[in-house]
């Protein structure tokens, strides 16, 4: 029953092919450092601008989900791997959705997307500024003797 609802859920390509282009070509994806599902985006990318250099038998699928790989990798003659592109698109775009709502997968100048450390102050103003700011608060800059002092008979 799985299985048939992924396939229902894209019936064709026409529709994803549409819009995949343009989505992929102007969001600012940003990716883990060697991510397979980057590598797939950047490739599917090259693709869609009319890169000839490329077919679409060495696409990366190492990114897809075990329920996306009995869909998308077929064997193909003499027991050879074969690609079916009208699932890969829809198995990337539903796996890059994915990832972009655990967080695995940001985009750059987004609210909703971003990467978490982008709400932080930065590494290099903090280590800068956290003298000032627990002296401003009377804090020491020690965890130890902060907690010492939580623990303490006066605080019992």
């Amino acid at each position: 029953m799985r299985r048939l609802s992924l396939i229902r859920r894209f019936p064709t390509t026409g529709y994803t092919r549409k819009y995949s282009p343009a989505l992929l070509e102007k969001t600012p994806f940003q990716f883990a450092e060697d991510s397979p599902l980057g590598r797939a985006v950047v490739y599917l990318k090259d693709l869609n601008t009319g890169d000839k250099s490329k077919s679409f038998a060495g696409a990366p699928f190492d990114f897809l989900p075990r329920r996306w790989v009995k869909h998308v990798v077929l064997k193909g003659s003499k027991d050879e791997l074969a690609l079916s592109r009208p699932h890969y698109e829809p198995a990337l775009l539903t796996t890059l959705n994915e990832r972009l709502k655990s967080g695995d997968v940001t985009v750059s100048h987004s609210r909703r997307w971003t990467d978490f450390e982008e709400y932080l102050i930065p590494r290099s103003l903090w280590a800068a500024k956290r003298v000032e700011h627990y002296a401003n608060l009377e804090l020491p800059l020690d965890a130890d003797g902060y907690l010492a002092g939580l623990t303490g008979p006066s605080n019992l």
